[in-house]
C-alpha cells in the first residue's frame, strides 16, 4: 500500500514537472522552426539574387 502511494506521488510530481516544462519546450520548438524558416528563405533569396545577377552580367 505504501509502495503504491509512493508510486502515485512520483507519477503526480513527474506529471507536474512535465506540464510546467511543456510551454518552454513548445516555445523552443516554435523558435527553432521560425529560425529555420528565416534561414531557408534567406538562402533562397540569396540564391535567386545571385542567379539573376549572373544572368544579367
Amino acid at each position: 500500500m505504501i509502495h503504491n502511494q509512493i508510486y502515485m506521488i512520483i507519477l503526480i510530481v513527474s506529471a507536474i514537472i512535465l506540464i510546467s516544462q511543456l510551454p518552454s519546450v513548445i516555445a523552443g520548438y516554435l523558435l527553432s522552426d521560425i529560425v529555420l524558416t528565416l534561414y531557408v528563405s534567406y538562402l533562397i533569396q540569396t540564391f535567386f539574387v545571385r542567379s539573376v545577377f549572373t544572368k544579367e552580367y
